[in-house]
Order: structure tokens, then C-alpha cells, then sequence
């Protein structure tokens, strides 16, 4: 079935994962692309719009931590607390390049080419064990160095985990990593018989669960789509037929411009190969970064032009549309309002100098406009970051939020808008309140309109089941405005 990129929008951009999908129950298998088994025709069409596969070196991953995760209350802001001075070191030194990673993709190439899935199986098993063995020598060991920085011995780790501090908790979870990927992922299936389960408490699993999302940052990002695949292909039921995972551009706004160890260029060049390579199953949506696109405007050193490298990867590499991180300091319209409004709003010691100018918000807003054209003209989507959360300050995620996105459908009435998280509706502002009915309400409004151009996405949303009667309550909102409109 053909589906044009407005239909697209419209319809397979409001839910991030279609239907309930079982956990993987087995190892890693290779999957020939083309092999029944991957996909399902008769089966009703799944789109996970808003997934993530990269690793540590298209990241920068110092400056994120420090900057934003360890804002982070949960799991993966203790980890980043705890090793935020050698994280990026031993991150970047293990996680494979965009070149180490094309080498090989070239060696496997023929196997997945001609279907074999022995072979297939053999070689990303042994690229994701060995990356598993080397981050897991390099966490326990930035664990210990650590530990001696801050005057805690090895002994102060003895007894049952439950009579230590949380600090030291954790240590020893990071220093005690499972010797396996599957022994950390799967203990329950891997474990061997009669030894104990890992400790079930929410502490240690969300500190587990931080463990797990830096292991899979070091992997292979071929590979980490295989364990993707394989998680929600291998049973029966609904397969997702269509991945789009999002790259992100985080280098003006936390790191003043200096690259990644993988360039965002190479970083698209390779997400070609990818698509290639899994048959049209895998499409990315290409960052925009309207910062890098005032720096390169000024002729100076931007490293590329963003929405040169937009054009580059939506008509030549494949990429499906394009990606928005808002909370990073920049709404999707309306800086100039903002940056009038509190003069020093940009101001801040981790940002270049040439946000501290006058006419920095109009400038990015002017960067966005070339943007918001492109896409409008060309029928290319774009996907907006819009939950008030994973941004360096609090009223730079405050940037996210409906009026902003409404001031862009407004002045772009081309412009293909999804709302990621679905407007931060599984999760709350510092007042109590929620974006959602804002979203909704431009959700409704483009609907009675005729114009089906605005759409969202539910990925995240399970912070919201810690909270039962906020879970109902927005399901019931959402649900009424289905049933509206």
C-alpha cells in the first residue's frame, strides 16, 4: 500500500508503538530483511516513530551529562553523578565510530544480502559481546577510579546491599556488572540455575535500567536496531514495519561547537547504509539545529550547514523527515518575543558568545524559517521534542510548550507538525500543570479545520503509570477528544 508523506503524518505518527509487544524470549537472531518473518503484510501496519539507536560518539556525552542528566532524578541521573568526569572518555574510546561501524557493515553485507542468518546471527553476536566486554571492563573500572577519587575503599562495599548508603549502593552495582549482555539484559532466562535473580527493588531497577541504556550507547548501532527488531519481531502478533529513529544535534547548545567524535554528516551518510541494509525498514528523521544554522548564516565556522545536511539526507540518504530538540534553548517559533521579553534570556556561561547578541532570538527564528520552507514546500515532516524535560535550564524546556508550536502551524500553514511525547503528556510542569490540553487543543482545532497537517506521538509515556489517577485522567482526555473529533 502507498502512503503518501501527508498521510503519513496524519495517521502513523499518533501512536510511537501501535498495540501491546511481548519481550524478547530468546537470543539475538539475524533476520534476513526480506524473510517473512520480519514482517507481516496481512497484519495491520506498526510505525514506531520515535525511536533512538544511536551511540556515545554521535553524543556529547560530557557535556549532557553535566548539562542536563544530571538534572535527572532517576536512574541515569545518579549514574552520570557518579562517573560524570570519565564518562565521555571511555565512552567515546569504546562505542564504535561512523567509519568502524560502515567497515563492518561492509564485512556482513554479503551475508545479508544472500539471507544468510547463520552467518548474520554469528557476526553481530560476537560485535555485541565484544562490546559488552569492553564497557563492562571500562565501567567497573571508571566505578573504582572514582571511588578512590572520593576516599571510598573497596571494603566499604562489603555486606548485603541493602545495609549500604544509596551512594555506595550503586558503586557496587557498577563495579558487580553482570559478565554477560544477556546475563544483564535477560538474567531471568541466563542466570544459572538456582542462583539468585538481581535485587527487584525500584532503586535497583532503575539504576539497572541507566546500566543498560550506557551498555547499548556503546554498542554498534547496526546492531542495536537487530536487538530493536528482534525484541518486538521474533513472536507472533504485530510487527513493527517501519522504524524511524531520530538523531539528535546537541553540539551549539551544550558544547559551543565542538563535534562529536562522529560528525552529524557521517552520522547520516551511515543511517543510508542502514536503511539499505534492512531492506527500507529503517528511515531517519534528520536533526535540525537552528543555533548551528545562525553560525553557519554568519559565515563563520559551523561545521556544516544544518539545513544543507536536511536537504542532503531527506533527497539522497533516505531520511523520512526531520527531528527538533527544542528543550536545548530555542522554541520552534517566537524566539525574537522571547529574547525582547528577557534580554539576557540566552545568556548563559555554557552558550557561545554569539548568543549573548541583541538579535539572537530573531535569528534563530529566521534560521527556522528556512527550515519550516524546505519542509513545507517538499512535504517533509517534522517531529518537535514538545515534553518540558531533558534540556541544560527549566525555562529552556518551558520552550517546548503548545503556544510555541501554535505561533509555527500559524506562520508555516505548509509545515507537517508532530508533537513528540504528545505535548509531555505523560508528565508535569513544575506547577502541577500539563501541556496536553494546549496540544490537544491545536490537535482539534487542525482537525474541525479540514487541514490534517498536526499530529503526535505517545513515545515516554510510561512515567506516567507511576501516577494511577494522573494516568486516567489523561487517558480520559485523550480519549474525549477521539471521540470529538
Amino acid at each position: 500500500m502507498e502512503v503518501s508523506r501527508r498521510q503519513f503524518v496524519n495517521s502513523a505518527l499518533l501512536l510511537a508503538l501501535l498495540g501491546p509487544l511481548k519481550g524478547c524470549k530468546e537470543r539475538v537472531v539475524g533476520i534476513c530483511p526480506f524473510g517473512d518473518q520480519y514482517s507481516d503484510p496481512s497484519s495491520r501496519l506498526v510505525i514506531d516513530v520515535h525511536a533512538h539507536i544511536f551511540n556515545a560518539t554521535d553524543l556529547q556525552i560530557k557535556d549532557f551529562a553535566n548539562l542536563v542528566a544530571t538534572r535527572d532524578m532517576g536512574g541515569l541521573g545518579k549514574v552520570a553523578r557518579l562517573l560524570t568526569g570519565p564518562l565521555q572518555k571511555f565512552t567515546w574510546a569504546t562505542a564504535p565510530s561512523v567509519a568502524e561501524e560502515l567497515a563492518e557493515l561492509e564485512k556482513i553485507r554479503p551475508y545479508i544480502e544472500n539471507c544468510d542468518e547463520s552467518q548474520i546471527t554469528t557476526s553481530l553476536l560476537a560485535l555485541r559481546d565484544q562490546k559488552y566486554e569492553q564497557g563492562q571492563s571500562e565501567i567497573e573500572g571508571a566505578a573504582r577510579r572514582q571511588m578512590s577519587e572520593v576516599a571510598i575503599s573497596p571494603r566499604d562495599l562489603d555486606g548485603p546491599v541493602g545495609a549500604l548508603s544509596s551512594e555506595l549502593s550503586d558503586f557496587r552495582r557498577l563495579t558487580e556488572l553482570p559478565s554477560s549482555y544477556d546475563q544483564l539484559f535477560t538474567p531471568e532466562l541466563s542466570a544459572p540455575t538456582g542462583s539468585p535473580l538481581p535485587d527487584s527493588s525500584p532503586a535497583a531497577v532503575t539504576f539497572r535500567s541507566a546500566i543498560k541504556f550506557i551498555v547499548e550507547m556503546l554498542q554498534y548501532r547496526y546492531v542495536s536496531i537487530y536487538n530493536y527488531l528482534n525484541t518486538y519481531n521474533r513472536d507472533s502478533g504485530p510487527k513493527i514495519d517501519l522504524m524511524l529513529p531520530a538523531m539528535v544535534d546537541y553540539d551549539w547548545w551544550l558544547s559551543k561547537g565542538a563535534p562529536t567524535k562522529s560528525s552529524l554528516p557521517d552520522q547520516a551518510a551511515l543511517m543510508k547504509e542502514i536503511a539499505i541494509l534492512t531492506g527500507g525498514r529503517v528511515h531517519a528523521l534528520v536533526p535540525f539545529d537552528p543555533f548551528r544554522q545562525v553560525v553557519s548564516d554568519m559565515n563563520r565556522d559551523a561545521g556544516f550547514s544544518p539545513i544543507d545536511l536536511v536537504e542532503t539526507a531527506v533527497t539522497k540518504y533516505g531520511a523520512i523527515g526531520v527531528k527538533l530538540y527544542s528543550p536545548m534553548g530555542f522554541a520552534p517559533y517566537g524566539n525574537q518575543a522571547v529574547g525582547e521579553a528577557n534580554p539576557d534570556f540566552w545568556k548563559r556561561g555554557w552558550l557561545a558568545d554569539i548568543a549573548e547578541s541583541p538579535d539572537f532570538g530573531e535569528k534563530l527564528d529566521n534560521a527556522m524559517a528556512k527550515l519550516f520552507t524546505f519542509c513545507g514546500e517538499n512535504g517533509v515532516p517534522i517531529m518537535g521534542h514538545s515534553n518540558q524535560s531533558n534540556g541544560p535550564a527549566e525555562d529552556f524546556e518551558a520552550l517546548t510548550g503548545p503556544d510555541y508550536w501554535e505561533t509555527a502551524a500559524n506562520e508555516f500553514p505548509d509545515a507537517l507538525l508532530s508533537f513528540g511525547h504528545f505535548g509531555g503528556a505523560g508528565s508535569q510542569t513544575a506547577d502541577g500543570s500539563s501541556p496536553i490540553e494546549g496540544f490537544l487543543g491545536l490537535l482539534a482545532d487542525d482537525q474541525t479545520a479540514g487541514k490534517q497537517r498536526l499530529a503526535a506521538d505517545a513515545s515516554y509515556f510510561s512515567n506516567v503509570i507511576d501516577d494511577p489517577d494522573r494516568l486516567r485522567n489523561v487517558m480520559k482526555r485523550i480519549f474525549e477528544y477521539g471521540a470529538d473529533d
